[in-house]
């Protein structure tokens, strides 16, 4: 999704009982060409009010927070790929997770982080070199669970090097709530 025309179209649709929340990056930054987040929720949600929207960082970074057995936010991430621009996105994902554990609340995020958590593991082997953001991506989710952990990759480039930069995160009690509603 890349442009607010594109969200448009997405919200007259209803995906089997789902809505659709999302945040376009802004035009200087690609937006109407390429990326953002896209949160698919239950509808039901926005009769019964559950859900409260957080948009932290435009295109980048989206928050549903929703009551499960206790507080709850659902983050969309998506990481810019440009060194320049990664530090704001990654600050911003530091202070997600520290108020959120300072306010007790549990935490499922994912996206694309372009990075990686373990270059060893989630870089196909033979990779020259580190990529930087490789290096923030573990600070900015300490204390969290990486629940796609060797789910294989999620991405090459240009010189067909695949890596698995697209994961998802929870903090301490998210995954005992899930397996308890989920069986």
């Amino acid at each position: 999704v890349g442009t607010e025309s594109q969200v448009a179209e997405l919200k007259k649709m209803r995906f089997a009982g789902y809505a659709v929340k999302a945040t376009c990056l802004a035009p200087e930054e690609g937006g109407g060409r390429k990326g953002g987040v896209v949160h698919f929720y239950p509808q039901q949600w926005e009769k019964e009010s559950k859900v409260q929207w957080r948009e932290v960082m435009k295109g980048r970074i989206l928050v549903a927070q929703v009551e499960l057995d206790k507080p709850t936010w659902i983050i969309g991430a998506y990481s810019p790929h440009e060194e320049d621009k990664r530090s704001e996105f990654w600050q911003k994902i530091k202070e997600l997770r520290r108020e959120a554990a300072d306010r007790g609340i549990q935490v499922v995020a994912g996206g694309d982080w372009n990075a990686v958590p373990r270059p060893e593991e989630d870089r196909q082997q033979g990779r020259s070199g580190e990529h930087p953001g490789d290096k923030l991506l573990p600070g900015a989710v300490r204390g969290w669970e990486d629940v796609t952990r060797k789910s294989g990759w999620t991405y090459t480039d240009s010189v067909k090097v695949w890596s698995r930069i697209d994961s998802w995160w929870v903090s301490g009690g998210v995954k005992a709530t899930l397996d308890r509603r989920t069986g």
